[in-house]
């Protein structure tokens, strides 16, 4: 297969819109780094690192600046579960570094794609339902 014609790994819909635009903005690039990293797993079985290493690195860089940014935003809300929310996305960090070192020392492209895609799909479409619909509740 061309690399022209490889498919995306996760396709952009309208129900990922959480009607909170620097949200919106922040999934939308997280989506891109997972399917930059899928379009280019198939090489990284041959020279891993080059592909490894970059997108977990600036997936902990995202995680931090997505969890900055709940965390502002759960303040200026007045979010009643913010102390909860901020030791569930510390503990998250944690997984996800610990995740990253394992795929690292594994050399496990699938391993981490799987990873990317259980975050994406557990943790940005379903954890943060209730803080969206309250944000939303908030405008």
């Amino acid at each position: 297969m061309k690399s022209i014609d490889r498919p995306l790994y996760i396709v952009w819909s309208e129900e990922f819109d959480t009607g909170i635009s620097i949200i919106d903005e922040q999934h939308r690039g997280l989506v891109s780094l997972i399917n930059t990293f899928f379009y280019h797993k198939g090489d990284a079985d041959k020279d891993i690192d080059r592909f490894l290493v970059p997108t977990a690195e600036m997936f902990k860089s995202y995680a931090q600046l997505h969890f900055l940014t709940i965390s502002r935003l759960m303040k200026e809300t007045d979010y009643p579960e913010y102390d909860l929310e901020t030791k569930r996305n510390e503990e998250l960090m944690a997984i996800i570094q610990t995740v990253d070192m394992r795929c690292r020392s594994r050399r496990d492209a699938d391993g981490f794609l799987r990873f990317l895609k259980m975050y994406w799909t557990r943790v940005v479409c379903k954890k943060n339902l209730n803080f969206i619909s309250y944000l939303n509740s908030q405008q």
